[in-house]
């Protein structure tokens, strides 16, 4: 899908444009003008893979404690993640918080501690919906969020296969506008690229939110598609 927007102007270049150049530069005529197009090509291309954090959340009596409950907890729940093909991995936003209490002294004393970390990982939309339900059993207390996207070496190829599409319009329209204009091309001044296509991340969910899902049964999801598009504008000298 192609959109052009198209602005001419023979409006004569600076003299200076005109001269002829040392070595082997071009020499313009002294009546070249300015066409300038613009042309946007589209592609909408599946999003085939997940991207996922999830959180995990502990607490007891002393830091040693929780340190521990975490780390295991984080141990088995990676260790599964690698066993339904998760890629990936990685562990971050580690924390401890003490849980006080006020006394009537109006002194805080420590009653506990909290700690929390976020794991995430990639996986396919196909396998997304089995393992949303599975972190749950596996350590996971939270389901923080999960965003869909492309491959990144997909989308790379998506736009370059768009920026060629998007030039060859824009320098066609050029060369329409100009002979309708009783002139010809003579030659491509400038060239700029400007892609675009934004990954949308998915509502953030939380456990609460999966209460209704019995208890190993997958969640439902569905990928969708990634809106993928470049716009080319080409300015290209023409001459009667």
């Amino acid at each position: 899908m192609l959109s052009a927007l198209l602005l001419f102007s023979l409006a004569v270049l600076p003299a200076q444009l005109a001269r002829a150049q040392q070595g082997n530069e071009l020499t313009l005529p002294v009546n070249a003008g300015i066409v300038s197009t613009s042309a946007t090509a589209h592609r909408r291309i599946p999003n085939n893979v997940a991207d996922v954090s999830v959180g995990i959340q502990t607490q007891g009596a002393d830091a040693a404690s929780v340190s521990r409950d975490l780390a295991q907890r984080s141990q088995t729940l990676l260790e599964w993640l690698r066993g339904q093909g998760a890629e990936r991995l990685a562990t971050d936003q580690v924390s401890f918080q003490p849980q006080t209490h006020e006394e009537k002294s109006g002194q805080q004393k420590i009653v506990g501690y909290t700690g929390s970390t976020t794991v995430s990982f990639r996986t396919t939309p196909e396998k997304v919906g089995a393992i949303l339900s599975g972190v749950l059993e596996h350590g996971a207390n939270t389901i923080q969020q999960t965003s869909y996207a492309p491959k990144e070496e997909e989308q790379d190829k998506v736009r370059k296969e768009l920026a060629q599409e998007a030039t060859r319009t824009a320098v066609a329209q050029g060369d329409a506008v100009a002979e309708a204009a009783g002139t010809h091309v003579i030659g491509v001044r400038e060239v700029n690229v400007e892609p675009s296509g934004i990954i949308r991340p998915m509502p953030m969910m939380r456990m609460q939110a999966m209460a209704a899902t019995p208890q190993g049964a997958p969640m439902g999801t569905e990928a969708g598609e990634q809106d993928v598009s470049v716009t080319v504008s080409v300015r290209l000298t023409v001459s009667r």
